[in-house]
């Protein structure tokens, strides 16, 4: 029976064409969405399911307090660690580590990198994590100072064909690192991995703090429980064993917690995290778009099936005249439905393979999707394929069969299926997703515009930033700002601690004048040289910018006009700030933007310290920046030989900081064409068999004397009022998505009108031009030939 049933499934597939290719077109892009977006999901949702124990390891992190204010933190004080190991007796092991940026790395003289991040960690790592080692001993590769491990790719590229254990690579242009292990290859979703793993005891030789109570933001620290221990009774242990190492006011600034490993990917938004984070929103995003994607299609299956019911009715009818029973007759519809969504899914497939190297530049590392050998993924896949056969061929299933055959064998049928309320408002629905979709897209657009181009209070053109590695002093880095000055490459230098642009800020504990008796507060501090305003074009409201002068170096600070506001300040100039140098104000400029958008502006500290400048900001001329950089190039190769000059525009780091929201717009843009693909795709068969359905009274109405254009009319005006009432629908979802959307920036743009009429119209264009061709090319058939038409 079963092979009976697929021999007329594949016979009926066979003589209607078009139908069919229709079908499989859009199941088949749908089916490849859903497939991107599956393994995209379960890709981020098994973040650290590598780890063996992962169950069983927490990061210590949590927030310093200030009163209202506060930081949130990822990396805690050096000490903790060790000190939780010794003194917990749930915790079996405890692991730091600290990432060191921006590290040359040299290989032999001609060779070298530049790492941006590079871990230094206790031997623990390897007890603890679940990180094996293709060459070396996991239990003493990180004992030694000056030890590394290295990964397999770089094993690899830079010592090809050999065991590398033994050899010496150096770092910094200053010591020499023995490599003690190679790592075997590491699944690519975990945050637990480097290319370069140091021995946490290089840090001391190096000068390092490692036993610090007082330093924050330093180390990451990670605890494994043992297998009886809860890990809310270990963290309500915390406070108390705080204030047992630090003095109890200063323990009462510190909220800490245990914090499970297999939350920190997707569900924690700390600063100072070890790697880019996941997005809980990106993954709903996905998943909402997926199954959209996936209603849009299994509408056009559902449209295009009952639509060409008067082509099966005589089938149906005679089939049950001989005896057929109804159940006979929905297996006989749900094989034809199987087999089209497993054609569909095999084209998917294929399909998916060809485009799975955008998602993974779209998510920004290689992604391990293997549908055949995973089984969650491969379950998915049969799930879909059945689910959507199920719902995709149940309906006309249902119509087709509830019939009678006396009714069907006089036509009554025929008409009752030419005219459905139930597929009008399914290309409803399919127009008023992809018209919300277009809607989105178009205001992600303009936020980021907004975010690009608005005025940032000061003049981001044509500067450069350079890191300046730590272990230099101040003499040295002022000394390459100086000679980059003589060069005449460039208008202006500075030296800071950050500049616009950049992730880092260090908080300040600060007691305002006018409020001697209050706890101290945080306010952000920016360390500087007298150039800063002069390079970033900053606007001086009040008093003058800070210069050379000795005093300015201990004492003299800048603030911006949200330190005014924020402390009541009336007359800023000379307005003290409580600290143990005791601060005094010489100066107001105008807010700027260190951040994105999605911040406030926050009250700032602007000081002179040259122990803590770490960066080094280059105003170019305003045309040819290649021969200026060509020519501090020059100078840095001079002055620093063996470092690497990697010069950062900071108009492209302010575009980093809207990766996310750029990323959602291209993930819009793309998935809302595709949806206008398939709704298209639908329309375009439903617009084929509304023409064939009135071949002969278009001829008629031909020979009487209709224009074309009134044929096209006629043709066109059932979906044009449709794209009208899904516009009506669409437009209030989709502000509403829009404006929630919007709250998460602090400076947004303003919601337009035309971006929904944009939406609509383009919608209605595209529909009515998808109909268009239909009708026109019906409406210029010879009239002799479709009055013959049966």
């Amino acid at each position: 029976m079963l092979k009976n049933y697929l021999k007329v499934a594949v016979r009926n597939l066979i003589r209607q064409k078009l139908y069919v290719a229709v079908n499989v077109a859009g199941l088949a892009i749908a089916l490849t969405v859903c497939l991107l977006i599956i393994g995209f999901l379960h890709n981020e949702l098994t973040f650290e399911h590598n780890h063996l124990k992962r169950d069983r390891i927490y990061r210590v992190d949590g927030i310093f307090q200030f009163r209202e204010a506060g930081v949130s933190m990822a990396n805690i004080m050096p000490a903790m660690g060790p000190a939780m190991a010794a003194e917990f007796p749930e915790v079996e092991r405890a692991v730091r580590f600290r990432t060191l940026d921006n590290v040359a790395v040299e290989f032999d003289r001609d060779l070298a990198i530049v790492e941006s991040k590079i871990f230094a960690a206790e031997p623990a790592l390897f007890e603890i994590f679940t990180l094996p080692l293709k060459y070396g001993n996991p239990q003493t590769a990180l004992d030694a100072p000056f030890s590394v491990v290295i990964s397999k790719e770089i094993a690899e590229t830079y010592f090809p064909d050999m065991n590398p254990v033994g050899q010496t690579i150096k770092m910094n242009d200053q010591n020499d690192y023995h490599i003690t292990g190679v790592l075997e290859e590491v699944p690519v979703n975990t945050q637990i991995f480097n290319n370069f793993i140091v021995s946490h005891a290089t840090l001391e030789k190096l000068g390092m703090d490692v036993t610090s109570w007082d330093q924050i933001f330093q180390d990451f620290t990670y605890v494994l429980l043992n297998a009886e221990a809860d890990p809310e009774a270990v963290g309500a242990k915390i406070p108390a064993f705080l204030e047992r190492h630090l003095d109890p006011e200063k323990a009462k600034m510190y909220i800490l917690k245990l914090q499970p490993l297999n939350d920190i990917y997707m569900n924690s938004n700390l600063s100072y995290e070890l790697q880019p984070q996941g997005n809980v929103q990106l993954t709903y995003v996905f998943s909402c778009i997926a199954v959209l994607i996936l209603i849009i299609a299994t509408i056009n299956f559902i449209n295009l099936t009952t639509a060409r019911t008067a082509h099966r009715l005589k089938e149906v009818g005679v089939r049950k005249t001989v005896g057929a029973s109804r159940s006979q007759l929905m297996k006989q519809f749900l094989s034809e439905s199987f087999l089209m969504t497993l054609i569909s899914m095999l084209l998917g497939l294929v399909l998916f393979e060809l485009t799975r190297p955008v998602l993974e530049g779209f998510v920004g590392r290689r992604l391990d999707i293997d549908y055949l050998r995973d089984p969650v993924l491969l379950a998915s896949m049969i799930a879909m394929v059945v689910i959507v056969g199920v719902i995709a061929g149940s309906y006309p299933a249902f119509i087709l069969s509830r019939h009678r055959p006396s009714l069907i064998l006089r036509g009554g049928a025929a008409r009752q299926g030419a005219k459905s309320f139930t597929r009008r408002i399914l290309v409803a629905f399919q127009f008023t997703i992809t018209i919300a979709l277009l809607c989105f897209t178009f205001a992600i657009y303009k936020q980021i515009h907004f975010s690009l181009h608005c005025d940032l209070g000061y003049d981001k053109a044509n500067i450069v930033l350079v890191d300046i590695e730590e272990g230099l002093t101040p003499e040295k880095r002022r000394l390459i700002a100086d000679e980059i000055i003589k060069s005449g490459a460039v208008r202006s230098v500075s030296l800071g601690s950050t500049f616009p642009g950049e992730e880092r800020h260090a908080l300040y504990s600060v007691r305002p004048e006018n409020k001697p008796d209050e706890d101290p507060t945080l306010i952000h501090g920016l360390c500087v040289d007298p150039e800063f305003c002069n390079t970033l074009g900053l606007e001086l409201l009040e008093g003058r910018t800070l210069t050379d002068n000795p005093a300015d170096l201990k004492s003299r600070v800048l603030i911006n006009e949200a330190a005014v506001e924020t402390y009541g300040i009336e007359k800023p100039l000379g307005f003290k700030f409580l600290r143990r140098t005791g601060e005094f104000t010489v100066g107001v400029v105008k807010d700027f933007h260190t951040h994105s958008l999605k911040n406030e502006i926050s009250p700032a500290m602007f000081m002179i310290n040259p122990d803590e400048n770490r960066i080094m900001a280059l105003r170019l001329p305003e045309e040819n920046h290649t021969a200026a950089l060509a020519s501090v190039k020059q100078v840095w190769d001079r002055v620093f030989p063996d470092r690497v000059f990697e010069p950062r525009f900071v108009d492209d780091l302010l575009k980093e900081q809207y990766e996310v929201e750029k990323k959602t717009g291209y993930l819009f843009t793309t998935f809302s064409l595709l949806a206008v693909l398939i709704a298209c795709l639908g329309i375009f068969g439903l617009s084929a068999y509304m023409a064939e359905q009135r071949t002969k009274e278009i001829g008629i109405r031909k020979v009487l004397g209709a224009s074309l254009s009134s044929l096209t009319r006629l043709l066109s005006k059932e979906f044009f009022v449709l794209v009208i009432v899904a516009n009506v629908i669409a437009w209030p979802l989709a502000w509403k998505a829009i404006e929630r959307w919007l709250e998460g920036f602090a400076y947004r743009t303003e919601i337009s009108w035309y971006i929904f009429v944009l939406s609509g119209v383009g919608a209605m264009l595209i529909a009515l031009m998808t109909v268009g061709y239909q009708a026109v090319r019906a409406a210029m058939a010879n009239p002799v030939d479709t009055l013959k038409y049966e």
